[in-house]
């Protein structure tokens, strides 16, 4: 029976007027991100119109237009060209859903100043290490299902005989994400992203023994690296290796985009090569961790706010349809996922809760962005990575970065201090502090007449 006649039979039953009913409605969905199988949700889609009664049909859709009452990004606060609804009040009334049951923090990157949360967390791509299974077999090495020391990790690489170890999927130049990892990794914070601005620590004993430890690596050929600081030493770089290659240890996100959680190869057998583990945990250390969001959106200009929220609610208990970690951690416990083919990620989602929920010290979740304050001691600290590569002794150039850093936070204390500043005046303040701190620095990454 088609579901406009069963509903008008049943409104006749219960002697409510059709007058005095709401016509179900159409929303129209956007896709802001690349589903491994979209007919997941295609089926999706239909059964959740099916089954509620206020809904007559989804139509979801992929080219941001701007008229869609609700969507799904990996954007930080949805699509810019649109209003976001604060999805708060939702989840304060939604009484099937606890804070506990998502990824410790997972909200705080969807949450803005003011409060106004911008969307419900569908799933989270972590930072993580893809171990060759086939490598670590033939090294006679134990997979670290559940993480390495700073110590066992390294013992690993040194066994494991080829000659570039570590690999990072896709670019990175200017990125310093990897070498924060890394440097988390072996006990050492050089930024403090817990505190705003972030403390520097780049001439700490930690700092210094880490970022030694790495530039070896890079040096001996064991390490995949470009230059980070952009012109800067561009003949740094370490030697490309070509043809086809299989490193034993992997730098990649785990979800969607993988590189080695292709959608059809990977099953609930375990099949595939490669698998996740955590980057190393020193003792006693802050853990240091890195992942993207997949959120759920609402148009602030939609009439159909809860039922946007219903939607989402229910792809927020789909996590195979991203082919990703789902944002509700407690979801791995869920018979669903376990038979799922997400189920052999699981010791590794595991191991990644534990480092927000259970460390010594809090926590450290690296900014997926830098903001325009902080941009410049992530490249003070970039330079002297790539100066450390090219010959300077680490205590050298990071003191030349730690001076640098300290000289533009005291320039920059004003415009930290003032309440709200323009974004053009606070990009001038940023620009005339950097130059006044480093004229060489600025003038080897924007041009000679980059300050006119």
């Amino acid at each position: 029976m088609p579901k406009q006649i069963f509903t008008w039979l049943l409104l006749l039953i219960v002697g409510v007027p059709l007058s005095a009913q709401a016509t179900p409605v159409t929303l129209t969905f956007n896709v802001g991100l690349r589903l491994p199988d979209p007919r997941m949700l295609d089926a999706i889609v239909l059964q959740f119109a099916t089954a509620d009664p206020a809904i007559d049909a989804v139509i979801w859709q992929d080219n941001n237009d701007t008229s869609m009452d609700c969507g799904v990004s990996d954007v930080l606060g949805g699509v810019p060209a649109i209003e976001i609804h604060d999805i708060a009040p939702l989840l304060a009334a939604d009484d099937t859903l606890t804070p506990d049951a998502f990824l410790p923090g997972i909200f705080q990157a969807i949450t803005t100043a003011d409060g106004t949360i911008t969307g419900l967390p569908l799933a989270f791509l972590p930072q993580a290490l893809w171990i060759n299974i086939d490598a670590f077999a033939e090294a006679d090495i134990p997979l670290p299902t559940t993480g390495w020391t700073p110590t066992t990790f390294t013992d690993a690489i040194n066994r494991l005989d080829v000659r570039r170890v570590l690999d990072i999927y896709g670019r990175h130049n200017i990125n310093n994400r990897y070498i924060l990892l890394l440097a988390g990794a072996l006990g050492s914070v050089p930024l403090d992203y817990r505190s705003t601005p972030p403390p520097s620590q780049l001439t700490a004993p930690a700092t210094v023994d880490a970022v030694q430890q790495i530039s070896t690596l890079v040096l001996r050929g064991a390490l995949e690296y470009d230059t980070l600081f952009s012109t800067d030493g561009s003949d740094l770089a370490s030697a490309q290796i070509t043809g086809a290659y299989e490193p034993p240890i992997l730098l990649d996100s785990v979800g969607l985009q993988s590189q080695r959680l292709a959608f059809m190869s990977w099953d609930a057998r375990g099949n595939g090569r490669y698998r996740p583990v955590p980057y190393p945990q020193a003792t006693d250390a802050a853990p240091v961790v890195s992942y993207t969001t997949i959120s759920g959106y609402i148009n602030a200009e939609t009439d159909h706010i809860d039922a946007c929220y219903r939607l989402l609610r229910t792809l927020a208990d789909q996590p195979e349809l991203f082919f990703s970690p789902p944002a509700q951690i407690s979801l791995i416990d869920d018979p669903n996922f376990i038979n799922s083919r997400l189920s052999p990620m699981t010791d590794y989602l595991r191991a990644f809760e534990a480092k927000l929920t259970d460390p010594a010290e809090p926590a450290m979740v690296l900014p997926l962005e830098y903001s325009a304050v902080d941009l410049w001691p992530n490249q003070w600290f970039n330079r002297a990575f790539d100066q450390i590569i090219g010959g300077s002794t680490p205590a050298n150039a990071l003191t030349v970065a730690q001076s640098h850093t300290e000289a533009y936070y005291i320039c920059m204390e004003p415009v930290l201090n003032a309440s709200t500043l323009p974004a053009d005046e606070l990009q001038q303040a940023v620009s005339a502090c950097a130059q006044a701190v480093d004229p060489d620095g600025y003038v080897l990454l924007f041009g000679e007449n980059a300050g006119d």
